[in-house]
């Protein structure tokens, strides 16, 4: 089925056992709706030249995303290292943070297919020193493009009720 197709496509890509064994878990547990990756990376040095790479790898990467009706929800530099850490004392030191919205886990797949082992992922390879990834779904999100379009309508809506639009 599909889900074997996308597992045997990232193995030919080069992904290790763990990673094909999450994959297939995640696809298989495929709902359809919307989901987040979220991601915490560190830049190796010096940071202006790895910010460069990154940053060649995501204007690469994000017409991708984009194109399947994905978007970033934030990116963002750290300000200083951990303030909580409990248990990961490994875990520390991150230079970046980002949440990227996918449409679907499907999209993703396809996405992450056209990634693995492209010249744009050796950018992000060389560019970081550290990081990690995991997939999440929102318990409570307080915007998103649904939310958005919702509100812009009420509020176009209450404009023209009350005339301010013509």
């Amino acid at each position: 089925g599909e889900v074997d197709d996308f597992v045997q496509n990232f193995e030919r890509r080069g992904a290790t056992e763990k990673q094909l064994k999450n994959l297939r878990h995640f696809l298989e547990h495929d709902d359809g709706k919307e989901w987040f990756m979220v991601n915490a990376m560190s830049l190796k040095d010096p940071e202006a030249e790895s910010f460069k790479l990154l940053d060649k790898y995501v204007r690469a990467f994000m017409p991708g995303v984009v194109g399947r009706a994905g978007h970033p929800i934030f990116i963002s530099r750290a300000l200083a290292s951990n303030l909580e850490n409990h248990n990961c004392d490994q875990a520390d030191h991150w230079t970046v943070a980002a949440i990227i919205r996918y449409r679907s886990r499907r999209d993703g797949a396809h996405i992450m297919l056209n990634t693995l082992g492209s010249e744009h992922h050796d950018f992000k390879l060389q560019a970081l020193d550290k990081t990690f990834g995991f997939p999440s779904t929102a318990v409570k999100l307080v915007v998103s493009p649904r939310v958005m379009v919702a509100l812009v309508m009420i509020l176009v809506a209450t404009f023209c009720h009350l005339g301010l639009v013509v």
